[in-house]
């Protein structure tokens, strides 16, 4: 579960910041929703159910030290490929 202020990656729709929670009533039931804040359209928000965030792909953004570690693979020399394929 996430709290307000985590940063976060929604697999379609990009980076946001948590910031509230909202719910709403559906035939008797309450259903807790987070309130997500775009970066990359700032004012749009984006609401998705606390239940089904994980099942959706909502995640935390990468850690600055495991973004070193991509970067600095990305940036090595490939090794090379066997010649019996």
């Amino acid at each position: 579960m996430f709290d307000v202020g985590d940063a976060v990656v929604h697999p379609t729709c990009g980076a946001g910041v948590v910031v509230g929670f909202t719910e709403y009533q559906l035939d008797g039931s309450t259903i807790r929703y987070y309130d997500i804040e775009l970066i990359c359209e700032p004012g749009s928000n984006l609401m998705i159910a606390v239940v089904r965030a994980k099942e959706i792909g909502l995640r935390p953004v990468v850690s600055e030290s495991r973004l070193k570690k991509v970067w600095r693979t990305l940036r090595s020399s490939p090794d090379p490929l066997p010649d019996d394929h």
